[in-house]
């Protein structure tokens, strides 16, 4: 899914020669609808985000808020998105299912009463992905540096002629260096704990276009498709455990063309995220002003997926350098004196409760406390205590 999709005005004047130009009067929309839409076959909440357009990156895009956002289906049922948080409307996961074979249209209002729609997209057959497996790689970066790290591979098949992307979806395990051992109870007298929010979790997920044509092809095979290359320095991902959810999307041509269009422009900017040029047309038109162009697309596509994990002795039998990038962490100790901190807890409430940093342990014979940056004793800083539900122990 394209995020936070927002309006360069700068790139008006970009345009390649493979691009066919959307000519528009740029003075008279300076404040667009841009639409970040995406369903698939998967089992789950689909959302769509709508946002105004903006005029450079250093300002937060506006939210559209309190719109009617309708999921349309040929077979005549209509899902009413919800609302969930200021500009993101969601689908309810169990009444609304995505049919392979099923055609669908998106259709906005907005609250000062302008509509707008989407072409009608099906939803084709799926792929097969027939295994994900990965590799040590090296790569030279744009700044002509050798890096080395870990590709992940899809083999698989799909029909004649179909027109591919690929997504993925990133988790990792890792662990903080010292997780507070100690506490104090309500007499303020010290207690020792057992070790807590010591593992956690964080995610990630791709925002590059990946995509392909089995258009000019001969055969139906997919074979070492690359779909994600990970260096192995400063990278926490590989500390303990890591998985990645490859997902395999067969899509129309015209959303193809889109996605291809969309990251050639991009490519010229840096990345995706944020940029659109006004001469990529994408599916959705307004009803109340045909001249009005609207940003963003809605896109379909059937999905199969693949994970698989990789642990940290894994990644190192590749074999493989791996160089965290755990923060840096220096231990702070303070000392018991018979003038500021004449018992443990002073130096708690001090350093602790009304300062910034966090006890880690006690200092042999109850002598003083020592202490840490939050991050590097608690792993719900930077990540979620809660596992995820595919998660493999």
């Amino acid at each position: 899914m394209l995020r936070n999709i927002t309006l360069l005005f700068f790139l008006l004047v970009y345009m390649s020669s493979c691009v066919e130009p959307y000519n528009v009067v740029v003075s008279k929309y300076k404040d667009l609808l841009v639409v970040d839409a995406q369903i698939t076959n998967e089992n789950k909440s689909h959302e769509v985000k709508l946002t105004r357009s903006i005029a450079n990156l250093d300002v937060t895009p506006t939210l559209e808020t309190d719109a009617v956002v309708i999921i349309s289906c040929d077979d005549g049922t209509n899902e009413i998105l919800k609302e969930v948080e200021p500009g993101v409307y969601k689908t309810d996961s169990v009444n609304f299912i995505v049919k392979v074979g099923g055609v669908y249209t998106l259709s906005i209002q907005t609250s000062n009463g302008k509509k707008y729609h989407s072409d009608k997209c099906e939803i084709l057959e799926p792929t097969e992905i027939d295994r994900v497996y990965f590799d040590r790689n090296e790569l030279i970066s744009v700044t002509n540096e050798s890096l080395e790290g870990i590709s992940f591979f899809v083999d698989g098949r799909a029909a004649e002629n179909s027109y591919l992307r690929w997504m993925y979806e990133e988790g990792w395990k890792f662990s903080v260096p010292y997780p507070t051992r100690i506490g104090f109870d309500e007499n303020n007298k010290l207690k020792h704990i057992p070790s807590k929010n010591r593992y956690c979790w964080k995610k990630s997920s791709s925002n590059q276009i990946l995509i392909q044509s089995l258009q000019s092809q001969n055969t139906t095979e997919i074979k070492g498709k690359e779909v994600c290359f990970i260096p192995s320095d400063n990278t926490d991902k590989f500390n303990m455990k890591y998985a990645i959810n490859i997902k395999q999307l067969r899509i129309s041509k015209k959303e193809y063309d889109f996605l291809d269009k969309l990251k050639e422009s991009s490519e010229e900017v840096g990345d995706i995220s944020g940029t659109q040029p006004f001469s990529i047309k994408g599916n959705i038109i307004s009803d109340t002003d045909e001249d009005e162009p609207v940003l963003g697309y809605f896109q379909t596509g059937s999905v199969t997926s693949s994970r698989v994990f990789i642990d940290h002795d894994e990644a190192l039998s590749l074999p493989l350098f791996l160089r965290d990038n755990t923060p840096y962490c220096p231990l702070d100790t303070v000392l018991l004196d018979n003038e500021r901190y004449k018992v443990l807890y002073d130096i708690y409430e001090k350093f602790d409760i009304n300062g910034s940093k966090r006890v880690f342990d006690v200092l042999p014979l109850n002598s003083g406390l020592l202490f840490v940056y939050p991050r590097c004793c608690d792993c719900s800083v930077t990540g979620s205590l809660k596992k995820p539900l595919y998660w493999e122990d």
